[in-house]
C-alpha cells in the first residue's frame, strides 16, 4: 500500500520502516488515522530505517 501511495508522487517512491513497537516502549504516542494508518506527532531518527 505505502509503494501504491508513495507512487502517486515520485517514480521511485522511498519507503521508511518504523520499528513501531520498540518506539512505542520508548513512550511515542501512536494513534489510529483510520482502519489501515496509524499515526505519530514524531518519531525519533533511530526508530526509523529505509525499506529496501
Amino acid at each position: 500500500m505505502a509503494r501504491e501511495v508513495g507512487a502517486r508522487k515520485a517514480l521511485e517512491p522511498v519507503i521508511l520502516a518504523v520499528a513501531a513497537r520498540e518506539a512505542a516502549t520508548a513512550g511515542v504516542m501512536f494513534y489510529a488515522g483510520n482502519r489501515k494508518v496509524w499515526l505519530a506527532d514524531s518519531v525519533p531518527a533511530r526508530f526509523i530505517e529505509v525499506d529496501r
